[in-house]
């Protein structure tokens, strides 16, 4: 875990100006990753976790990877509406669909019901809006967006697009290194948002001399 306290400071102060100016969109933070299986989904709960633990801040985990939807079968709310029917409905605020946790401070948000046109929601300028106004009323709030990987389909890149913070998961002596600078080419806009890049399952001995440094 003291990964993930080492970036939680940054991110919080992008998100809220603590320490310099704040990012523009950085209480959006997306979780990703160049390619499946590299642990962007346990990283997105862990760093959800690790935020709300930090005093004044409120924390929700959106699952926004509506084609696997990991994070809401891992908490056993596949049947739960979600992030699609909200979007679907154009009608409900997101915080309809928002669930507590055990841990003060963390919320879900599960995927929703799956439809064929997922990934136009998913694309589409209402979940914009709808997270505009979401944290507008929720000035306390971070979102942490569990998104499917950069290279799989568009439907990250559309989150990435909103999001002022990028973190994306790298698997350790496993993700090539082309396949990390393609997902980062991926991301719009690079220049105006916080990338930084998690080292999934490296050895303590590795973590000090890994190949990603560049992206930290």
């Amino acid at each position: 875990m003291r990964q993930y306290r080492r970036i939680r400071r940054p991110i919080l102060s992008n998100a809220f100006g603590r320490d310099g100016p704040a990012v523009a969109g950085g209480r959006l933070v997306a979780v990703s990753s160049a390619l499946p299986g590299e642990g962007k989904t346990f990283t997105s709960f862990n760093l959800a976790l690790n935020l709300a633990l930090e005093r004044n801040a409120q924390v929700l985990l959106v699952d926004a990877d509506v084609a696997k939807r990991s994070l809401s079968v891992s908490l056993n709310l596949g049947d739960r509406p979600g992030l699609l029917d909200v979007i679907s409905s154009q009608g409900a605020g997101i915080e309809s669909v928002v669930l507590a946790t055990n841990l003060p401070g963390l919320f879900v948000v599960p995927s929703g019901a799956f439809r064929e046109d997922a990934s136009e929601l998913i694309e589409s300028v209402h979940l914009k809006n709808l997270f505009e106004v979401f944290l507008l009323h929720y000035p306390d709030f971070i979102v942490v967006f569990d998104t499917a990987p950069l290279l799989l389909t568009s439907e990250s890149r559309a989150i990435a697009q909103l999001a002022g913070q990028i973190i994306l998961v790298v698997k350790a002596e496993t993700t090539l290194r082309e396949c990390v600078v393609d997902a980062i080419a991926l991301i719009p806009s690079t220049e105006n948002k916080f990338v930084a890049a998690i080292l999934n399952q490296c050895s303590p001995r590795r973590d000090a001399e890994n190949t990603y440094g560049d992206y930290y």
